[in-house]
């Protein structure tokens, strides 16, 4: 397999960190650039047998990158992305900014990767994470029954947050050992004005809300999955809630379909499916949890049963690792998409 000169803006942070993992396990790397804040610029990183110095994303631009993976945010994608493109540069970009343009591709590459094979441009986004792992398993519905309406709620971990939220529930259970409390700062939203305890708690909030109730967040996962899905009027609703959990989304997931579902069927023709785990045993209460589910690539889904409120409804539960397949890994796979079909 041919090795690549790769970068990853934003090393240092959670995803940054798990791209990284995800990286050592393929023999895809000619060189390596690990990009951070200026007052980060010459720590050193270990990847495989190598140290690897960071730099700054302007010395970044200098060099010659054939693929750079962001993960610091949108405003460093916004003021970067665009020139590392001109540099002919392939940017996956994970933040939110470049998702709802119309002439950048959303991709997972298990369900809309053949959107890559007639895209000209250089910027690639990576779905939020609450919305991959829905849009994976969507996606064999709608094939085999048509979607109807889906309606989500979400159980999302603070690691969503990035490292601050996990820090942040972190400190709170220290603190709960010690008989004190640690002052929220971070969630659920780092710039909003009104904090909550993560510990012990769950807050039905995720990013900052709109003028018609929703979150960005529930925005996010409706647009988004309908992108992606290229169904552009599919009505869905959600609703996103944090939960004390350090690592993976679960999402409990309702589904009305035009045509009739047969719940055994559909369970053998999820097990055949890339990126598919089904963990469905009820007899044996087996089913996903995040303790499971962490560190793994796969969608998991559970719970799968007729919703017998309505003539052709599902229910299920699904669980992702959201910094993994939720991000990180989700990344990547755009990344031997375009290897294995050779469009890099």
């Amino acid at each position: 397999m041919k090795k690549y000169n790769i970068a990853i803006v934003g090393a240092t942070g959670l995803v940054g960190r798990e791209f990284l993992s995800s990286l050592a396990q393929w023999d895809i790397v000619n060189n390596l650039y690990l990009v951070a804040s200026a007052r980060s610029k010459g720590q050193k990183v270990q990847f495989k047998d190598k140290t690897i110095e960071l730099i700054t994303v302007e010395d970044a631009l200098e060099e010659k990158i054939d693929v750079a993976f962001f993960c610091a945010g949108s405003s460093i994608s916004k003021n970067y992305g665009p020139l590392f493109a001109k540099n002919n540069t392939i940017v996956i970009d994970n933040s939110s900014y470049f998702r709802m343009d119309k002439d950048i591709p959303l991709i997972v590459p298990e369900v809309n990767g053949h959107e890559l094979h007639r895209f000209q441009g250089k910027i690639i986004a990576n779905p939020n994470c609450s919305t991959i792992q829905l849009a994976v398993i969507l996606k064999h519905i709608e094939d085999l029954y048509g979607l109807k309406r889906v309606v989500v709620s979400t159980y999302q971990s603070v690691s969503g947050a990035g490292q601050k939220g996990v820090d942040e529930l972190n400190n709170q259970i220290l603190a709960y050992g010690k008989g004190t409390t640690y002052e929220p700062k971070v969630l659920p939203v780092a710039a909003d004005k009104v904090f909550y305890q993560m510990f012990n708690n769950i807050l039905p909030q995720i990013d900052l809300f709109e003028d018609d109730g929703y979150t960005k967040e529930e925005h996010k996962m409706i647009n988004e999955t309908r992108k992606i899905l290229n169904i552009p009027k599919l009505p869905i609703t959600v609703t996103t809630v944090r939960v004390p959990v350090f690592r993976c989304h679960s999402e409990s997931v309702n589904v009305e379909t035009y045509q009739d579902i047969n719940i055994e069927e559909f369970k053998e023709y999820l097990k055949n499916q890339q990126s598919v785990i089904v963990m469905d045993d009820i007899k044996n209460q087996l089913y996903p949890t995040p303790l499971h589910v962490a560190g793994k690539n796969e969608v998991f889904v559970g719970r799968i049963r007729r919703d017998n409120s309505v003539e052709h409804g599902l229910n299920m539960w699904i669980v992702a690792d959201n910094v993994r397949k939720g991000a990180a890994y989700n990344g990547l796979q755009i990344l031997l998409y375009l290897i294995e079909n050779n469009l890099i």
